[in-house]
C-alpha cells in the first residue's frame, strides 16, 4: 500500500510546490519605499485577501493615481514659473488649478477608496487646464501652441490607466472635436493663416490622426493587459485551491492514519482481554481520533477487572459459606436432637423404665449408646443438680 501511495504523495508534493508559487499575491503597492510616506496619506486602504478582482482592480488604480500625482506634482512645480514669468499667465492659474484639484481627488476620494472618481477628476482637470492655456494664448492660435493639441493625449492616457478603457474614447472623441472647432473658431496669428493658407488640411488632421492612433493603442494595450491580469488572477485562484485541497488531503490522510493507529491499538487490546489480562488498557492520547472510545472501553475494562476480582473473591469465600451453611444446618440438628433426648429422659425418669433411643447419625450417638438402656433415678436430671450430672455423663460418653 505503501509503495503505490508514494508516487501519488510526490505528485501531491509537487503540485502543491507548484501552486505556492503562485500563491502570495503580488502587492498592489508599488516597492518604491521613498514614496510610502506619500501613499500613507494618498493611497487607498489595503484590502483583505478574500478581496474579488474588481476591488484589488480599484486599489492597483488607487495606487497608480497616488504614484502618477505624485511625479506629475513635481513636474507642474517646476513648470510653475513658466507661467507666472511667460507671456501666458493662464499656465499659471491652470497650474494653481490642477495641483488644487489633485489634493482634492488624493487626499479626500482616493483616500477612501473611490479610485474611479479620483481618476476622473485627475484626467478632466488636466484636460480642462490644456484647453484653458490653449484658449487664452494670447497671440491667438499660433503655429508655436499646435504643439498644445499633441499633449492633449495625456488627460486620455490618464484615462486609459485610472479609469475603465472604454471611457477612452469618449475623451479622445472629446478632444477631436475640440481640436477641429478650435481651429475654426479660434482667433489665429498672422503666421498660423499664412501657414493655413497652404497646409491647413495636413495641420488639422495631424493631431487627429494621432489621437485615433493613440486611442487604439491604448485601448488594445490596456484591454490585453487586463485580460492577461484576469488570467493570472483566475491561476492564482486556481493555485490557492490547489493549495487549500492538497492541505486538505493530508489533513484527511493524517486522521486516516491516526483512525488506523486507534483501530489497531483497540484491536490489541481486545486481544489481550480475550486471553484473559483485563489489566489492559488502549494507550490513546487525550485529542486522538478514537479518544472518547477509547476512554469508555477502559471504563469498562476498569469494571470487568473489579467483577474478575470479586468473582475470584467469590470462589475462594463460597467453599467458606458452605461449610458455615453446613456447620449451622449440624448446629440445628444437635439443638433438635438434644431436646429429644432431654424429653425422653424426662419421660423416662417419671415413668421408670430404661431409655430406649436409636442412632440419629449425629454427633450425639455415642451419648445415646451410653444412655442407651440405662435406668434413671428420680430427682437425677432435675434442673438444679440434673445438668451438671447430665453434662458429666455426655462427657464421659464423648471421651
Amino acid at each position: 500500500m505503501s509503495a503505490k501511495s508514494s508516487p501519488s504523495l510526490s505528485n501531491q508534493q509537487d503540485n502543491t510546490e507548484w501552486s505556492l508559487q503562485y500563491i502570495n499575491r503580488a502587492d498592489a503597492t508599488p516597492g518604491m519605499k521613498i514614496l510610502n510616506w506619500w501613499y500613507r496619506f494618498t493611497a487607498p486602504p489595503t484590502l483583505p485577501d478574500s478581496a474579488s478582482f474588481e476591488q484589488r482592480e480599484r486599489l492597483r488604480r488607487g495606487y497608480l493615481a497616488s504614484t502618477i500625482s505624485f511625479f506629475l506634482t513635481v513636474v507642474l512645480v517646476f513648470a510653475l514659473p513658466i507661467g507666472i514669468f511667460g507671456p501666458n499667465h493662464a499656465i499659471a492659474f491652470a497650474i494653481t488649478g490642477v495641483l488644487i484639484m489633485m489634493g482634492i481627488a488624493l487626499f479626500i476620494f482616493n483616500r477612501r477608496g473611490h479610485s474611479n472618481v479620483t481618476g476622473l477628476i485627475l484626467a478632466s482637470c488636466i484636460n480642462i487646464a490644456l484647453i484653458i492655456v490653449i484658449l487664452k494664448s494670447p497671440e491667438g492660435l499660433d503655429p508655436s501652441e499646435l504643439g498644445l493639441f499633441d499633449i492633449l493625449v495625456f488627460p486620455e492616457i490618464f484615462v486609459a490607466s485610472l479609469l475603465p478603457v472604454n471611457w477612452i474614447f469618449a475623451v479622445s472623441a472629446f478632444n477631436i472635436a475640440f481640436i477641429i472647432v478650435d481651429m475654426f473658431t479660434q482667433p489665429r496669428s498672422q503666421l498660423f493663416i499664412q501657414m493655413a493658407t497652404t497646409n491647413f488640411y495636413p495641420v488639422l488632421v495631424r493631431p487627429i490622426i494621432l489621437h485615433i492612433v493613440i486611442t487604439v493603442v491604448l485601448w488594445l494595450w490596456v484591454r490585453n493587459a487586463t485580460q492577461a491580469i484576469e488570467r493570472a488572477d483566475r491561476a492564482e485562484v486556481i493555485a490557492n485551491l490547489e493549495h487549500m485541497i492538497a492541505d486538505q488531503e493530508h489533513a484527511v490522510a493524517e486522521e486516516k492514519r491516526q483512525l488506523d493507529s486507534s483501530i489497531q491499538q483497540i484491536m490489541d487490546t481486545h486481544l489481550r482481554v480475550s486471553h484473559g489480562d483485563f489489566s489492559a488498557r488502549v494507550p490513546l492520547r487525550e485529542g486522538a481520533t478514537l479518544w472518547p472510545v477509547a476512554v469508555s472501553l477502559n471504563n469498562l475494562l476498569s469494571r470487568l477487572q473489579r467483577l474478575r476480582q470479586i468473582e475470584t473473591e467469590l470462589q475462594r469465600v463460597i467453599p467458606q459459606l458452605q461449610r458455615v451453611r453446613f456447620l449451622e444446618h449440624e448446629t440445628q440438628r444437635i439443638k433438635h436432637e438434644a431436646q429429644q433426648i432431654t424429653q425422653a429422659i424426662e419421660q423416662a425418669e417419671q415413668e421408670q423404665h430404661p431409655l430406649r433411643l436409636g442412632p440419629r447419625g449425629t454427633i450425639l450417638d455415642p451419648l445415646i449408646t451410653k444412655l442407651n438402656g440405662k435406668l434413671l433415678l428420680p430427682g437425677s436430671s432435675r434442673l438444679e443438680n440434673g445438668p451438671t450430672r447430665f453434662n458429666k455423663s455426655l462427657s464421659d460418653s464423648q471421651m
